[in-house]
């Protein structure tokens, strides 16, 4: 999984296939379940997708700039980083992979 830093999200996150983006926080116990979850399905569907995550309070200007005001805040993204799903609040695993399915249909 992808740990963003500081950068733009075009700098870390690979532009060729779908990428997933949790938003979280360590204090956070829905954080710690979606990130169980998430992880989950990281085995399931990479490399077909990528997955990578932002903690809110180590890169709290780039979550500011995505508009992230709750955790936990899943972001998937279309190849070419172009925002096709925002999920908010801890959300069953089967929704998401839904969500991703559709993403390589």
């Amino acid at each position: 999984m992808i740990e963003l830093a500081h950068l733009p999200l075009r700098a870390v996150l690979p532009a060729d296939v779908p990428v997933l983006l949790q938003w979280y926080a360590v204090w956070s116990g829905p954080c710690r379940e979606m990130l169980r979850r998430v992880e989950a399905l990281e085995a399931h569907f990479s490399p077909r997708v990528a997955f990578a995550r932002g903690n809110v309070d180590d890169c709290s200007t780039l979550a500011i700039d995505h508009d992230v005001t709750t955790i936990p805040t899943l972001f998937i993204y279309r190849p070419g980083l172009v925002l096709a799903t925002r999920l908010i609040g801890l959300r069953p695993a089967e929704e998401i992979a839904l969500h991703l399915h559709r993403l390589l249909e």
